[in-house]
């Protein structure tokens, strides 16, 4: 909408003012519009005006109690992990689209699921491998040292990127709203966990004669899926925030750099300490 757009850019340039009367414009024709009544509160916020970004609060809560409007209307949460998962793999900027009305709890309940899902599958793969080295009962598998730490760090990095994503996303975007922030994060870091098995399962590859696997490339697989999740997350930025996509790659950019300097710095300090 042409008043949304004047408003996100008076926005972006640090002209609250300007913003609200452009968002109130938008919202006298569509005042159904979840979107604009989270950025006209972004924009009270950043004017200093808590009582009326309190009441923008109220109107958005209301509108998520209102059937069919900003709530999930979905009858499986299988259903939607699934559809979900498929169209963030095949058709992302469709995903993005159609998950803004979504709740953050729901975000969570995909993540904790796919991360549950993605551990079993590493937990297979394990056991394929304990049983091809060691033929013998499966359940020896449950006693073989499982690489645990690994998703420790991947999880752990994850906790990090996000609350330093929070941080990059106020100063870049100027966007309060940590709840979306968190989505586009929850959402954007599919690829970073479905990275544990695949990678996983290439290393227990080049451990066997089955499908040797040259580990050389592995740099080069981590970064792929390191770049596709920051692309997911700036197409989530760029979605539920309603800003430019170069705003989002600005946030999600400088994000990745002090991720990667905060995580040498302590490999670095760790091997200080041995």
């Amino acid at each position: 909408m042409y008043w949304t757009a004047r408003g996100d850019a008076s926005f972006l340039e640090g002209n609250y003012k300007d913003a609200i009367e452009w968002y109130k414009k938008a919202l006298e024709i569509d005042p159904g519009s979840t979107r604009t009544w989270i950025n006209l509160r972004d924009a009270y916020l950043n004017a200093g005006d808590t009582e009326n970004a309190r009441s923008c609060i109220q109107k958005i809560q209301s509108l998520h109690q209102e059937p069919g409007v900003g709530n999930d209307s979905s009858p499986s949460f299988i259903g939607f992990f699934i559809s979900t998962l498929i169209n963030l793999l095949i058709s992302p900027k469709k995903a993005m689209k159609s998950l803004a009305p979504t709740e953050v709890t729901t975000a969570i309940y995909f993540f904790i699921t796919l991360w549950v899902i993605t551990f079993l599958g590493g937990y297979i793969i394990h056991a394929l491998y304990v049983s091809y080295r060691n033929p013998g009962p499966l359940p020896l598998a449950i006693y073989y040292p499982f690489p645990f730490m690994v998703i420790f760090i991947l999880i752990g990095l994850q906790v990090l990127a996000f609350g330093i994503l929070t941080i990059t996303t106020r100063f870049c975007c100027r966007k309060w709203n940590i709840s979306e922030t968190a989505k586009a994060a929850v959402y954007g870091f599919t690829p970073g966990v479905l990275s544990f098995p695949v990678l996983y399962g290439l290393f227990v590859c080049s451990l066997t004669s089955l499908l040797p696997v040259d580990m050389n490339y592995l740099g080069a697989i981590i970064l792929v899926f390191a770049l596709w999740s920051g692309y997911l997350i700036t197409l989530g930025l760029s979605e539920f925030h309603e800003i430019p996509k170069r705003y989002a790659l600005y946030s999600v950019f400088s994000c990745s750099i002090l991720v990667f300097l905060l995580f040498f710095i302590l490999i670095y300090a760790r091997i200080d300490l041995f």
